[in-house]
């Protein structure tokens, strides 16, 4: 005997109705029906007394509803208990997420996280890497998603790396591709963004020496307008990193292919990392959060590289 057949037992004795019993536990009468059946087969009893009028219970099943309110209220006072411990047992993580990988990431993973691990808790908040980085130092997180830091006061675990990428029109011919090279550049003019894209003076060498014309454009964050209206009017292409495409959105009508070069070293790609304290060692749970991002996060799609 379960508790769940017990429970529908003393809906039964409740309703006096095996329909009505049946529809509090959205069930059939016949499923509900061939339970009862089961359980007087188990304890070698008739229970119920069936018949046009109504249900009616025997002795037995006058012993048994007496009993069942008893167990059925003893359960209910043991689950509590036991909620009450899992609820003291559980661990909580703080995890911040810088607005690149929160943009390049921000699916279900913290859902799917905490189907995974019941007695873990997520916290995120989103915050410029900076913040992140003394949000660590002090203690108000423990562990951090982003792509800057170069303190030897953290520990970094690779997650992924967003590769170098061009971004167009979703009706340019090279939209159509798998990747884009050098060559495929040549005479179109390339959009640069100082200080987000990382680009060094060896590949603005590299640009020149492959007769690439490129312009630079400086514009904040939130305001994307000026790259976007270059590209619709079909006056350039931007040079930028995988995880671009993601907050433009394809709802603009834009394609972003990797951009692929004989030595990759000249383009720059901007890795993703899980940052921890080296001075605290991580939980169990900001480990199996790590290891859970390590075996899930959807990396971007790059081309072989040659």
């Amino acid at each position: 005997m379960d508790i769940l057949t017990l429970c529908y037992f003393a809906s039964v004795c409740q309703n006096k109705s095996i329909a009505k019993a049946a529809d509090s536990f959205f069930i059939s009468r016949q499923a509900l029906s061939k339970s009862i059946i089961n359980l007087e087969k188990e304890l070698g009893v008739q229970l119920l007394i069936r018949s046009h009028s109504g249900i009616e219970l025997t002795p037995a099943g006058r012993r048994l509803q007496e009993s069942a309110g008893e167990i059925l209220q003893i359960w209910e006072a043991t689950k509590k208990d036991l909620e009450e411990i899992r609820r003291q047992n559980r661990q909580t993580i703080r995890v911040g997420y810088g607005q690149i990988s929160f943009t390049l990431w921000k699916s279900d993973h913290v859902r799917q996280f905490s189907l995974l691990h019941p007695d873990i808790d997520v916290r995120t908040e989103i915050a410029l890497p900076d913040e992140l980085h003394t949000a660590l130092l002090e203690d108000r997180l423990d562990i951090a998603v982003t792509h800057s830091f170069s303190s030897d006061q953290f520990s970094r675990t690779l997650l992924a790396s967003c590769p170098t990428c061009v971004l167009m029109r979703a009706d340019d011919p090279l939209a159509g591709g798998d990747c884009v090279r050098l060559a495929d550049l040549r005479g179109r003019t390339l959009i640069l963004r100082p200080g987000h894209t990382e680009f060094s003076s060896a590949l603005i060498r590299l640009l020149q020496s492959e007769q690439i014309p490129f312009e630079s454009c400086r514009l904040p964050d939130a305001n994307i307008a000026i790259v976007l209206q270059a590209i619709r009017e079909n006056r350039g292409l931007y040079f930028t990193s995988q995880y671009f495409q993601n907050i433009v959105g394809a709802a603009n009508g834009t394609v972003s292919l990797p951009l692929i070069h004989d030595d990759m070293e000249l383009l720059p790609s901007r890795d993703i990392y899980a940052v921890t304290l080296k001075s605290k060692k991580p939980s169990s749970a900001v480990s199996s959060y790590i290891r859970y991002l390590q075996s899930s996060v959807q990396q971007p799609a790059a081309s072989d590289r040659p």
